[in-house]
């Protein structure tokens, strides 16, 4: 019989209470954040139920990726059906949205990033991990920035800022400076390249 190494079994641990942190997190910012943005903004919306039905669809996503996710690293099929959901339901509510108002009041957008957060955020590491390539996420880390650099500086349509996109620094920011500035941006124009 193999002796569990004590760095794997609190590397296990730390990896559960992060998991576990991140369900609650969703779990919170959609019941709280999304929850309260959309109760607030009730009258301004032109079908209520339907915000409401929205709502519903998304904490549904969140609580069967929550399921997946604590149960271990759901398959690629299971954790993207989830995230398409929560996307879906995300895209219907903005687009349910009163025109001229839909930053202001969508609240979805918040609920949908974070689901995608909650199911896919250790999904390479696992997909590696069940083709029997064990790889430490170091090493998973590393290749994800080796094929970005390949990314950003091959000779063909390198994905890199060619000075064409407005880049916006949101980490002191409220909701509201972060939305005049992109509409600010998005208002102005980005002068074309060359």
């Amino acid at each position: 019989m193999t002796a569990v190494q004590p760095t794997a079994v609190m590397s296990g641990r730390y990896q559960r209470a992060f998991t576990i942190a991140v369900v609650f997190l969703v779990g919170g910012w959609h019941l709280a954040g999304a929850g309260g943005q959309l109760l607030h903004n009730r009258s301004a919306y032109g079908s209520f139920a339907f915000q409401g039905a929205m709502w519903l669809v998304m904490a549904l996503a969140i609580t069967v990726g929550s399921v997946l996710v604590l149960r271990g690293a759901p398959g690629w099929r299971p954790a993207w059906a989830v995230a398409v959901i929560a996307l879906a339901a995300s895209t219907a509510a903005a687009a349910a949205s009163p025109a001229g108002q839909m930053l202001a009041v969508n609240w979805a957008w918040g609920s949908a990033g974070w689901t995608g957060v909650l199911v896919l955020h250790r999904r390479r590491f696992a997909e590696l991990s069940a083709r029997g390539a064990p790889q430490t996420f170091a090493q998973v880390l590393s290749e994800m920035e080796a094929r970005d650099h390949a990314d950003s500086t091959r000779a063909d349509s390198p994905l890199r800022d060619d000075g064409t996109y407005a880049c916006i620094d949101t980490s002191s920011l409220s909701v509201e400076e972060v939305a005049d500035r992109v509409l600010s941006a998005v208002g102005q124009g980005v002068p074309p390249p060359g």
